[in-house]
């Protein structure tokens, strides 16, 4: 299964993905869920990885994400 590197690295190439975890991340009731979404995405994103981003969640805007990759973050 792919880790949350990969899904940083898929989300780059495919917006629809990204989207579709920023709108995760802000409906994510819990840890829990936010990883069960990157599980049926094939990723492998623990609770505790999820709690992290649920905590930072402000500073994690879908732009702010991309522009972190393309600069080589």
């Amino acid at each position: 299964m792919k880790n949350f590197i990969d899904f940083i690295i898929d989300q780059s190439k495919d917006p629809n993905l990204g989207k579709e975890a920023s709108d995760a991340l802000v409906s994510a009731s819990d840890a829990k869920s936010l990883s069960d979404w990157f599980s049926k995405k094939g990723y492998s994103v623990t609770p505790e990885e999820s709690q992290k981003l649920i905590d930072n969640k402000a500073g994690l805007s879908q732009e702010q994400v991309n522009q972190s990759v393309k600069a080589g973050y």
